[in-house]
């Protein structure tokens, strides 16, 4: 059955819960929330408006638009995000409609504004994530272009299939139950290995000012040596001044982040770091983010005790935090070895799918 919408207009994000716009993000809230609730069948994904909104603000590094047919209370709407200080050539899309609204056409129509609109910023290239739970015993499933990992081939899966999208890379999603596991006999182990070699530094919140050029060159790494696939992607422009934004919009957002690096003893640079956020909001569950050792440390351990380290930090200080997740590409095979050393077991998959836009 086919629907015929209203013109899809572009609404702006909100600058206040009460401001212009308000109506439509405050739907895009509701339509996400209750994806994740539907999907995973618990709200540990879930974000109040008042986070989603200091997230979605525009930056220097990147806006948010949100397209959605008019009417009072949509049913249906399309996330933009648009790049930027790099990646300009890029946007990344995530259409959400209603379940009573489904197989009516609302989605096609999203998509068709929405590659309008990207192709109208000069944008050259659609990039999106769909979440599935794991594919039930002898369901079809689609290998992604890397030929490790899997999605199944669910609603979601087809529906990107079907609007020219190429599954590019498959993330597992691995969960931690804190109470079924100690990181601190693997932190030992990995500490007495390193003997004076490395040395760890931690902080929570914003980084201190002598490691933060140190830190702002892991991030610009991290956006180029994580296992990426074919997915269109180049080196993000990190410096301390985008560190800083970063920080400011987490805070903002309500999350406690803690970062913990290692520095080399020898030339005294960072070597690597990693991060879990903690929202405010939700104190029983943790978001791993970040996990980089520099190509030039790797081989020593210093993913495994980064790790290790950062999560005997968040048992000591959030010891309300029962779950945590993390996102993983399946053909990083090293990093989901140290993940289930201490102790997470897969979840679920995430699908990285991308758009070349005119062909």
């Amino acid at each position: 059955m086919t629907t015929t919408f209203g013109p899809v207009r572009v609404s702006p994000v909100p600058r206040s819960l009460g401001g212009e716009g308000a109506d439509v993000f405050l739907a895009v809230v509701r339509m996400l929330n209750n994806r994740y609730r539907k999907l995973w069948g618990h709200s540990d994904f879930e974000e109040s408006a008042a986070a989603q909104l200091a997230v979605m603000q525009p930056r220097k590094d990147g806006i948010r638009i949100i397209l959605a047919p008019e009417g009072a209370e949509p049913a249906g709407a399309a996330v933009l995000i648009l790049p930027l200080a790099d990646n300009t050539h890029l946007a990344w899309l995530d259409i959400l409609v209603d379940p009573g609204a489904e197989g009516q056409g609302l989605g096609r129509a999203l998509l068709q504004a929405a590659e309008a609109y990207a192709a109208e910023q000069g944008r050259t290239v659609l990039e999106g994530e769909t979440e599935h739970r794991f594919a039930s015993k002898g369901s079809r499933v689609l290998v992604p272009a890397t030929g490790a990992g899997e999605v199944p081939a669910d609603r979601a899966a087809r529906f990107a299939g079907a609007a020219g999208f190429t599954l590019e890379q498959a993330d597992r999603i691995s969960l931690l139950q804190t109470a079924e596991t100690d990181p601190e006999p693997v932190l030992d182990r990995a500490l007495e290995e390193l003997q004076g070699r490395y040395e760890l530094v931690a902080w929570t919140g914003s980084a201190p000012e002598d490691v933060l050029e140190d830190y702002a060159l892991l991030r610009r790494r991290m956006s180029t040596d994580a296992p990426m696939g074919n997915v269109d992607w180049e080196e993000e422009d990190w410096d301390a001044s985008r560190v800083r934004l970063s920080e400011a919009t987490r805070a903002a957002a309500g999350y406690e982040v803690l970062c913990t690096a290692v520095r080399d003893s020898a030339s005294g640079k960072l070597a690597g770091h990693t991060v879990l956020e903690v929202n405010r909001e939700r104190p029983d569950v943790a978001m791993q983010d970040d996990t980089l050792v520099l190509r030039e440390h790797r081989g020593n351990g210093l993913g495994l005790l980064l790790k290790a380290a950062n999560l005997g930090r968040l048992r000591s200080q959030y010891p309300d935090v029962r779950r945590v997740y993390t996102w993983n590409a399946a053909e990083n095979r090293h990093m989901l070895r140290i993940n289930e050393a201490l102790g997470f077991r897969p979840a679920g998959w995430a699908g990285q799918w991308q758009k070349r836009l005119g062909r």
